[in-house]
């Protein structure tokens, strides 16, 4: 942690602003993902996709959820070093 927060900010405050962000983060994500996966469906029903398009958009759809898993496993770590302090 760094100096700034440990002096300034209590650190329970601190904790829990990091985690809020991570939550934000990951909510962000999940909405996104679901966005592109609506997006996709559309397009697959209509019909009226090319195979490199659907393409594009299934890999950015594994870009967002790589980037929520890498949150989710933030947020685990984040919570994991948080009960070993209590305990």
């Amino acid at each position: 942690m760094s100096r700034f927060a440990t002096d300034e900010i209590p650190e329970q405050l601190y904790n829990d602003f990091i985690i809020g962000l991570l939550e934000g983060t990951i909510g962000k994500y999940r909405k996104e993902m679901a966005e592109k996966f609506k997006e996709i469906a559309i397009d697959l029903k209509t019909e009226e996709i090319s195979s490199t398009d659907l393409l594009r958009k299934m890999y950015q759809l594994s870009i967002v959820y790589k980037n929520l898993i890498e949150k989710k496993k933030m947020q685990t770590k984040k919570n994991n070093q948080n009960s070993c302090m209590l305990n």
